[in-house]
């Protein structure tokens, strides 16, 4: 019977970060409004249009070879000029940086973060979802470079409403990407882990054919940029409902067919091998299990994204003493509110409750290993990597897991370069906004980092933000 129990429990590791009493979310919606009135922090308004960057290293993230002690020009927040012309003549009146010994490479986005009903603490208090914590992760997430986000299977509410009054590029916040609310079955995940209150914000429930254009249309009303899809059957120990291949099948072509992108979450081989053959963009592994060649082969013929959530997968997997010591980290002392690190350090909650669990903690270890072979072998086989870190899960903190995620995927075998490309080119290729941002050429946005050493020779120097530049202004990071 406890044994039961133990496998039970582990089913339900993608869900941790959902688990909440119905008056944490209707308390925390009742005050979602002073999230907009209290975010005016501006940057700063005296700063010359123009800004000139000399002498520094330029990692576009396009796949070619870095620029040497080259110049790039922004002007009226977009990149002008990229040169390495020593002679050349900054415009009159422009602010000129000096970045010799540094890197410019493009602005991070993390493609899979949850920033309303995450919090990335034990979920066991109102306060961790209300608009002072949502504020300072905003915060920490530009602190940390990372200027745009994809918010994935979160609230609708809370998402549209921050996005429709926020987040412009006078405000200390990242460019938000809505992928809200989960597309699932009835009673499928991660409805079947949620108040019904909360169930009808943040999942729609399809049971027939009949219900996808309209859901579609909502989508679309609602700006969302890439439908999120649960095609997740649980465990052999707790299965759940999940969508049928034909409901999948037909809601991706709705989907593509009005523009939509769609990203699904699965746990099997033969939950990928159908996801991706019914058309799916992108596939979020639970890695479960190690990728068999068929699944490889045919992520990489069909293009599809992969996003191997290693970071996630760590937390999970991490015992109590570690994740003490990473509550020691002088990082995460500095950017993660304290509410949210007393609530960890404390040790209650579901999160904490796995983790006594001798079965649950090889379960997660297992899932691990899983997802940094299987990371490995999809990157051999050149499938397209996206970088997505879960932020929000117990344990993943805003902005620093971006970073903790680009280590893990170098530590598992990517190149520097790869991993860098997973944050930057391909992960604006597949939210849709390539033509915006992503990498370091003229007529992007100028969302940029300057960095110290060289992040090809060491990942690490991510981590070593010099200059954070959000639509061609410097953003003061102290504030």
């Amino acid at each position: 019977m406890a044994n039961k129990r133990s496998n039970d429990a582990t089913s339900r590791r993608p869900a941790s970060f959902l688990r909440k009493n119905w008056l944490i979310w209707a308390f925390a919606l009742l005050l979602g409004v002073t999230l907009y009135l209290a975010n005016r922090q501006k940057s700063p308004s005296n700063e010359p249009d123009d800004l000139v960057i000399v002498g520094a290293r330029i990692i576009d993230c396009t796949g070619r070879p870095p620029i040497e002690q080259a110049v790039l020009v922004i002007e009226k927040g977009k990149i002008s000029i990229v040169s390495t012309n020593k002679h050349f003549e900054p415009p009159a009146g422009a602010r000129v940086v000096d970045a010799k010994g540094k890197t410019v490479l493009p602005s991070l986005i993390d493609t899979s973060v949850h920033l309303f009903i995450g919090s990335a603490g034990p979920a066991q208090t109102t306060e961790e979802f209300m608009a002072e914590r949502i504020l300072a992760d905003m915060h920490a997430l530009v602190y940390w470079g990372v200027l745009a986000v994809r918010d994935s299977g979160d609230s609708v509410v809370f998402a549209t409403r921050f996005r429709d009054n926020g987040g412009g590029s006078d405000r200390i916040a990242p460019d938000l990407y809505l992928s809200v609310p989960w597309i699932t079955a009835v009673g499928g995940y991660p409805a079947n882990f949620l108040p019904a209150t909360v169930a009808s914000d943040a999942t729609r429930q399809i049971s027939s054919e009949v219900e996808i254009p309209g859901v579609i249309d909502s989508l679309r009303g609602s700006g969302v940029n890439i439908s999120q899809v649960s095609y997740d059957g649980g465990t052999q120990f707790r299965p759940y409902p999940k969508l049928s291949l034909a409901l999948l099948q037909s809601f991706v072509i709705e989907a593509h067919g009005k523009g939509l992108r769609v990203c699904a979450l699965c746990r099997s081989n033969q939950e990928i091998q159908q996801a991706v053959e019914s058309g799916v963009d992108c596939i979020e592994h639970l890695s479960e299990e190690i990728l068999d060649d068929g699944v490889i082969k045919a992520l990489g013929d069909h293009g599809t994204y992969y996003c191997p959530l290693l970071t996630q997968h760590e937390a999970e997997a991490a015992s109590t003493s570690d994740i003490d010591d990473t509550l020691n980290n002088p990082e995460v002392q500095q950017t993660v509110s304290a509410l949210i690190r007393n609530g960890l350090a404390a040790h209650r909650g579901y999160f904490f409750d796995l983790k006594s669990d001798s079965w649950a903690n090889n379960y997660f270890r297992k899932a691990l290993d899983n997802s940094r072979r299987n990371l490995a072998l999809v990157s051999q086989a050149g499938v397209k990597i996206t970088l997505a870190s879960g932020a929000g899960s117990p344990a993943v903190f805003y902005g620093l897991s971006t970073h903790q995620e680009l280590a893990m995927m170098v530590a598992a075998g990517l190149t520097p370069m790869q991993a860098l490309m997973s944050a930057t080119k391909n992960a604006a290729e597949l939210i849709g906004v390539a033509d915006r941002i992503g990498t370091v050429e003229p007529g992007k946005v100028a969302n940029l980092l300057i960095v110290e050493g060289n992040p090809l020779e060491n990942i690490a120097a991510t981590r070593s933000i010099s200059i954070v530049i959000k639509d061609g202004k410097i953003v003061e990071r102290g504030d």
